[in-house]
Order: C-alpha cells, then structure tokens, then sequence
C-alpha cells in the first residue's frame, strides 16, 4: 500500500509539472503575438482591443480586392 501511495504521488506531481511547463510556454506564445486587427467582408475585428501604450498593432487586409467600393 506504501508503493501505491508513493507511485500516486509521484504520478501527480508529474502532472502538476507538465501542465506549468505547458502553461508557462503557450503564456510565451501568446505574449510573442503581436495584436492584430483584421479586416474582412468591410468589418474590423475584434470589435475591442486593448494594448499597453507604445504596443504595435498589425492590421491585416483579407479582401480579396483592395479597391475603393463607392455606392453610385
């Protein structure tokens, strides 16, 4: 019953250990992201967003057409 307990225990801890290594690397992902702003079919996304002053924004055209439309 000693064995069990400290194979259990041993099992969680290894658990514990990769899930902080998988959360501390998609927190690096994330923060390795720029903010982007999309635009497609004439709507921006998302509709909020908010950065630190001095942070880049990317906007990103997915039109397949970059002409100007104008209603006639």
């Amino acid at each position: 019953m000693k064995d069990d307990t400290r194979a259990l225990a041993w099992h969680r801890r290894g658990v514990v250990a990769v899930g902080l290594v998988t959360l501390l690397i998609g927190a690096h992902a994330l923060a390795a992201t720029p903010p982007t702003i999309g635009i497609k079919q004439f709507k921006y996304g998302p509709s909020m967003l908010t950065v630190p002053v001095d942070t880049t924004v990317t906007w990103v055209n997915h039109e397949p057409s970059t002409r100007l439309i104008t209603h006639i």
